[in-house]
């Protein structure tokens, strides 16, 4: 029997490594705001910010997310969570909207301090299932940029044992920055 990590500190893959495919690093910042508060806000950075693709065809502006959370049989990943361990991960698929389409997203995510850095790859298989059980074609895993950022997720979901655990979803209206596209806003309920 394979002796589970008993932290998830050094394991998630980000060494920084071009072998990992591109990884999106930005600091986040989250707050707890009313929701009278929203509209406000929004016309505050509409000067600097421009509405997403997803919230300029939603006609509330807010939509969707899904996401599939990942966690070991013991929970280690929620755990390290709720923590507040410096240095953290979690393993999630992601999708959109109220009937969600295909792709869906494999999401690597880790947190250290206020930093994250994102592992994130395209799925177009909607049979779950069988991509997250067995063993997995190599096409699925070499080809195109996304294919190490798809191998990560796996590694990590096999390395762990992790098993889907939980489904999250909330309404988001989302900005990115007119200046640089490392800035973004959202707004989740």
């Amino acid at each position: 029997m394979k002796k589970e990590p008993s932290t998830v500190q050094d394991s998630s893959g980000f060494s920084g490594k071009s072998e990992i495919g591109p990884v999106l690093e930005r600091y986040e910042l989250k707050y707890t705001i009313p929701c009278h508060l929203v509209d406000e806000i929004s016309r505050f950075i509409s000067p600097y910010c421009f509405l997403d693709n997803y919230s300029e065809k939603s006609p509330d502006l807010f939509y969707k997310i899904n996401s599939l959370y990942f966690d070991t049989p013991d929970f280690l990943f929620i755990r390290s969570r709720i923590a507040r361990e410096y240095k953290r991960f979690h393993l999630r698929i992601r999708s959109y909207g109220d009937n969600p389409q295909l792709p869906y997203f494999l999401e690597v995510k880790q947190r250290k301090g206020d930093v994250i850095k994102k592992l994130r790859a395209k799925i177009f298989d909607a049979d779950l299932e069988k991509l997250l059980s067995g063993p997995v074609s190599d096409a699925f895993l070499t080809g195109d940029k996304e294919a190490p950022s798809r191998s990560a997720f796996l590694r990590l979901l096999h390395v762990y044992n992790a098993q889907p655990q939980v489904v999250v979803q909330y309404r988001r209206k989302a900005y990115i920055s007119h200046c640089n596209d490392y800035a973004r806003v959202t707004f989740d309920k």
